[in-house]
């Protein structure tokens, strides 16, 4: 039923997992869902639509509350659950979705919709970060207060706002204290309770609750049962680091946009040679079969993806690519307001990288078949952080996105 063409509605992550990643600026938990991207739904993150307070619901019951157990009804049943909407999007305009780049064997798919049990559990950490990188919001890194002051300073708020389709948050959200997160707290307390930690933030190992809890489930011996399966940066293996990841097993994801002065360009005030080394100390040390790497094609690195696969390629372990589409989706660098002589470019290029490109090329074809051309608003968003930090695009961007934005 769920395994048979247009009706194909299963997705393994309801039956799997919980994602409470939906906090307020006190560390109040205030949505939960099943899978992070089920966030970017709407502007209200209680898609679920539960009525009642979640703020004290640990992950167990967050997995068996009644909503979750409809969801699942709905997904083995063929039967598009509004709340999944983001995939369904996604899978309607062609583009291969979340949902569907869960594979998973047919076995494994008959356990868990038989028999649904909490394994993974997806949550955020708060904004302590150590990048300020261009694509992202202060809600999910403390550097990026710098430009929330700079912007405050030269009464440019509100056209960061502009730029950014409403995401640039100056409220405080994110900046919560950990140890006020009860969730956070029945994770650490919980270790043998689950199987996969998924945390995202911020940058989980620049935060000083996540290396305790590291250390924390060394010490009772749940580590080796445990997978860790972060978002981060990937910046920060030096060898007390990796002393420590050696008792767990680790699935990282690491997100990277860019190769050379690119990458320095999004993922300021990183440097490439110092990303470089830390990524290969990580591969050496815990010699991980496979890594994960998710990168958002936009204006900024569109014309730098073959660099970025060649050094992918190179790397000393098979990689995983998870390309996603950057937002919100309106904002100034989304690619469908590049011209669409600079998209069939682009096209042609990411149609001949070394590495699995297909997921790439459905998010330019959709740039094409969308197309709003909009110099204005991407010019605004460039310039507005290249004030912010005293950059000038033209020294890292492409030739035919420098001409077109300066023509």
């Amino acid at each position: 039923m769920w395994m048979n063409g247009k009706t194909d509605t299963f997705c393994p992550w309801p039956f799997s997992s919980i994602a409470p990643k939906s906090f307020d600026k006190t560390g109040k938990l205030t949505a939960f869902w099943p899978c992070c991207m089920m966030g970017n739904n709407s502007n209200d993150p209680n898609v679920l639509k539960i009525k009642e307070d979640v703020s004290n619901l640990n992950p167990e019951e967050m997995f068996y509350h009644p909503r979750m157990q409809e969801l699942r009804n709905n997904l083995k049943n063929g039967i598009r659950d509004n709340a999944c909407s983001v995939c369904w999007n996604m899978e309607d305009k062609g583009i291969t979705s979340f949902r569907q780049d869960s594979n998973i064997s047919k076995e494994i798919v008959s356990d868990i919709i038989n028999n649904p049990k909490l394994q993974v559990i997806d949550t955020h950490v708060n904004n302590s970060c150590n990048l300020q990188c261009r694509m992202c919001d202060p809600s999910a890194s403390s550097q990026l207060k710098k430009d929330t002051n700079y912007f405050i300073k030269h009464n440019l708020q509100y056209s960061v706002i502009e730029a950014l389709d409403n995401r640039w948050s100056t409220s405080g959200k994110g900046a919560w204290r950990m140890e006020d997160v009860k969730q956070w707290q029945w994770i650490k307390e919980n270790t043998d309770k689950f199987k996969i930690l998924k945390l995202s933030g911020g940058e989980p190992f620049y935060n000083k609750h996540v290396l305790e809890f590291l250390d924390f489930a060394v010490k009772n011996g749940n580590s080796k049962d445990i997978t860790l399966e972060f978002h981060t940066n990937g910046t920060l293996f030096d060898n007390n680091l990796l002393d420590i990841l050696e008792n767990f097993q680790t699935n990282l994801n690491f997100s990277i946009d860019g190769y050379g002065k690119v990458y320095e360009y999004i993922r300021y005030p990183m440097t490439w040679s110092q990303l470089d080394e830390s990524i290969n100390r990580y591969i050496d040390r815990c010699k991980p079969e496979f890594v994960h790497i998710s990168f958002i094609p936009m204006i900024y690195n569109i014309f730098n993806i073959d660099k970025f696969a060649d050094w992918c390629y190179n790397l000393n372990t098979e990689v995983i690519i998870h390309w996603a589409e950057v937002y919100p989706f309106n904002r100034g660098i989304v690619l469908k307001h590049l011209p669409t002589e600079i998209l069939e470019k682009a096209k042609t290029i990411a149609e001949n990288i070394k590495i699995d490109n297909k997921k790439l090329v459905n998010i330019i074809e959709d740039a094409l078949k969308n197309n709003a051309e909009n110099k204005q608003k991407a010019l605004l968003e460039i310039s507005l952080f290249d004030k912010s930090r005293d950059q000038d695009f033209r020294n890292y961007l492409d030739q035919d996105v420098i001409k077109w934005l300066t023509n």
